[in-house]
């Protein structure tokens, strides 16, 4: 069996999530949000099927500056859409 966790950064913490489990735990740092991941698995399965491997997906947020969210181009005129020529 094998159980799938996104892990994330948060405010101040790291948070990882079961994907298709009801899994959830938090830390202050990586290398001890992987420990978590462990026991918060364990725990889940109590001594039931436990999986033999874990995959962690690390998500990321770009923040990006500068990007006018109105369809705008930086210089303030308005972006044309253009149909797509496969």
């Amino acid at each position: 069996m094998l159980v799938k966790m996104e892990a994330y950064r948060g405010d101040n913490h790291w948070y990882a999530r079961g994907i298709g489990e009801d899994i959830f735990t938090q830390a202050d740092s990586a290398d001890e949000l992987f420990r978590n991941i462990a026991e918060a698995v364990h725990l889940h399965f109590d001594g039931g099927d436990s999986p033999s491997e874990i995959n962690v997906v690390i998500i990321s947020e770009l923040r990006l500056s500068g990007i006018p969210v109105d369809g705008r181009k930086p210089g303030g005129t308005k972006r044309q859409a253009r149909p797509y020529k496969g």
